[in-house]
């Protein structure tokens, strides 16, 4: 997750000089430029599932990116783990719409904070060849509520006159 950041003078988030593969990943534009710029020779790669709140520099057009959507972020906190994070905020269009393999070789099962990666919410349908992994460094920890059990023992009643009953 990239939020608020800038390089210099130069642009946004990510000023690339160099190769860049992205995947699963947030990119929330500060106030120096756009999320994602290259000088003269960079490239870059997306591996799908990214969400940028600007157009991500043209280059955000693979399978389940997301582009010129806020991404509904938390202030950097400490939300448990060793680093602190921007925690997703309730309706982030972040939430359930990423992958959780997008770069197999940074494929991990835990998000930055250590928490089990990936926890998926039922109730929210996944992006499109998505797994409901959240995108960014953050995974919203998903607690299914049950339907609570009812246990009921036999009774017997007597019907009065008429037919009619209480119980």
């Amino acid at each position: 997750t990239f939020s608020g950041n800038a390089s210099d003078s130069f642009g946004g988030g990510i000023f690339n000089d160099g190769t860049v593969d992205i995947g699963n990943t947030i990119l929330k534009m500060g106030f120096s430029g756009p999320n994602i710029q290259i000088f003269i020779t960079g490239t870059v790669t997306s591996h799908g599932f990214n969400l940028s709140s600007d157009d991500g520099g043209g280059f955000l057009t693979n399978t389940g990116d997301q582009i010129n959507k806020d991404p509904m972020l938390g202030p950097l906190l400490n939300n448990g783990g060793p680093t602190r994070t921007h925690a997703l905020l309730p309706g982030s269009p972040a939430i359930d719409q990423g992958e959780s393999d997008t770069i197999p070789s940074l494929t991990t099962d835990t998000d930055q904070r250590g928490f089990p990666r990936t926890s998926d919410d039922p109730a929210i349908p996944n992006a499109f060849l998505g797994d409901g992994t959240d995108i960014g460094a953050f995974e919203l920890q998903v607690v299914v509520n049950h339907p609570p059990i009812a246990k009921c023992t036999s009774v017997s009643v007597v019907a009065g006159a008429g037919g009619t009953a209480n119980a």
